[in-house]
């Protein structure tokens, strides 16, 4: 989600796997208006140790805009009125205040533990983003996954990567008219499935008994969607969460 909304540069469009997005009419980032200490924010799923996030620029002449700004890991929800120095105070909130302004990638290093993600500006401006991106891995029962020490959620690559383990799901068809099939591949699985559409409200929700997995797809019927683009967020069986874009005609 983010704080506001201008054109068609919508939240879920900084979690899309395209890096290099200049412009929120095409559209391919995310774009707030311009308005005081605007934000992006997103939801992990599941606690996660957090290692760097990495933050990609608007790829055009407006990328000087991306200066001045903070990223907050926490593990509960922000307070929805929660101000920029509340945040910054809190002693449960990891900030990490990035003063400068914002090359085409910027990496920020983190030693932290959290489930929700937000990039905030200063003060007065605008706040557009092509991606970002979240390296860590997830914590279950308390303690760092046992099946890996290097997964990360990759909205860069839209895969789930460990030293073990690849992951990926392919969307067939897409763009689709009435009903996509849901195809896993590598090791492990999804448990869940929420549909987001271009204005980042929930449309569609599922829960798989078994989960999705290699050998084991899904259909999921889409006819009643209307035309437009859709992210899908699937929660995977470790935690961790993986994005998908569909294009529904």
């Amino acid at each position: 989600s983010q704080s506001s909304t201008y054109g068609k540069g919508v939240a879920p469009l900084a979690v899309d796997g395209n890096t290099t997005g200049t412009s929120p009419w095409i559209p391919d980032i995310q774009h707030t208006a311009n308005e005081n200490t605007p934000w992006w924010q997103v939801d992990l799923g599941a606690d996660h140790s957090i290692d760097d996030i990495r933050i990609f620029n608007r790829g055009d002449g407006f990328s000087s805009r991306l200066s001045d700004f903070h990223v907050f890991v926490s593990a509960s929800p922000f307070p929805a009125q929660a101000t920029l120095s509340e945040l910054t105070a809190d002693g449960g909130i990891a900030d990490y205040h990035f003063t400068g302004t914002a090359g085409a990638q910027e990496t920020l290093a983190f030693d932290t533990e959290g489930r929700y993600v937000r990039v905030q500006l200063s003060g007065n401006g605008i706040l557009h983003m092509a991606e970002v991106e979240v390296l860590g891995c997830p914590i279950e029962d308390g303690s760092e996954s046992s099946t890996s020490s290097k997964q990360f959620f990759n909205t860069k690559s839209n895969t789930i990567e460990t030293s073990k383990v690849i992951f990926d799901i392919d969307l067939v068809p897409n763009p689709v008219l009435e009903h996509v099939e849901l195809r896993a591949i590598g090791e492990g699985g999804a448990i869940g499935l929420a549909v987001y559409d271009g204005n980042g409200r929930l449309v569609l929700q599922r829960e798989f008994g078994t989960p999705l997995s290699a050998g084991n797809p899904r259909t999921l019927e889409v006819s009643r969607l209307a035309k437009g683009v859709y992210q899908l967020y699937f929660t995977l069986a470790d935690g961790s969460s993986f994005v998908e874009k569909l294009v529904k005609e």
